[in-house]
């Protein structure tokens, strides 16, 4: 279990890539930190009015046969 507070190694060093590698402030840094919320939210969004294929066969790795 993780100890709370710990993150993961590429949002410990994003302050350092939005100063020095891109040259944003921290403006752009927020921008930065929000961006895979607001990818989440949108592939969530993408995802519950995809149409839902119920009625499809399985394949062949669900259902055993290659035919």
């Amino acid at each position: 279990m993780q100890r709370p507070g710990a993150r993961s190694p590429g949002s410990r060093l994003l302050p350092i890539y939005a100063t020095d590698g891109l040259g944003v402030g921290p403006q752009g840094f927020g921008f930065l930190r929000a961006a895979p919320a607001v990818g989440a939210g949108l592939m969530a969004v993408v995802l519950a009015f995809r149409p839902h294929h119920a009625a499809r066969r399985p394949g062949p790795a669900v259902s055993g046969s290659y035919t």
